[in-house]
């Protein structure tokens, strides 16, 4: 009888959790854009400026974007792609 290693969900892969800097989900975009305008804008919702929420906006669509560009730059990595530059 062969024996199965038990399944134990990774936090990537588990439908419940979603990594605030790269989720897609309505609810954790939500949580990111706070995020920003407090940790690395310091600004309280309260009174930030619309620029504040575009600045925040910024860094949270730029964390998604680069995560994107980093799995092309590993996925291109791992094959023998030549560049032209």
């Amino acid at each position: 009888m062969k024996k199965s290693k038990p399944q134990v969900p990774s936090p990537s892969k588990n439908p419940e959790y979603e990594p605030t800097r790269t989720g897609l989900s309505p609810d954790t975009l939500a949580r990111a854009l706070r995020d920003n305008l407090y940790y690395t804008l310091g600004r309280m919702p309260a009174v930030a400026t619309p620029q504040d929420w575009y600045a925040a906006l910024a860094y949270t669509v730029r964390d998604r974007l680069l995560q994107r560009w980093i799995k092309t730059v590993q996925t291109l990595m791992k094959q023998d792609i030549r560049v032209v530059s």
